[in-house]
């Protein structure tokens, strides 16, 4: 929403968030057939990494080509870059805890949302 101009990157980019984000069912079906299969955990986490690090590729894109609206504030603008990045780190270290057990690396998945609250918190302004 804070994205105002476009050029033909940012158009390429957002088509390559687009097919990570409609390549989404194939792993969500694989997780939801074998749930405790290591390769569909692997897969599904994998896949959710790559739709949120597009998804901050595609903003720190905007934000440096100056495609964003004027006047946002450069904390504003990190939070919405480390945003994505923190659910990416979630699922990417599940990846290796689905070596050891499948159902821990699942397990992992609930801590994006504490992971979401830190990276709010942090990007808080102290005077709000």
């Amino acid at each position: 929403q804070h994205i105002t101009g476009h050029n033909r990157r940012l158009a390429e980019l957002n088509l390559l968030f687009l097919f990570t984000v409609s390549f989404l069912p194939f792993p969500a079906g694989l997780l939801g057939r074998y749930p405790q299969n290591r390769t569909a955990v692997i897969v599904y986490a994998g896949t959710l990494a790559a739709v949120t690090i597009t998804s901050a590729i595609l903003w720190m894109y905007a934000v440096h080509a100056d495609l964003t609206e004027p006047g946002l504030s450069p904390r504003l603008r990190y939070y919405l870059m480390v945003r994505p990045l923190a659910v990416a780190g979630v699922f990417l270290a599940s990846i290796g805890v689905a070596f050891v057990s499948t159902i821990a690396a699942t397990r992992l998945w609930l801590f994006a949302f504490p992971a979401l609250l830190l990276v709010r918190l942090l990007s808080r302004d102290p005077e709000d």
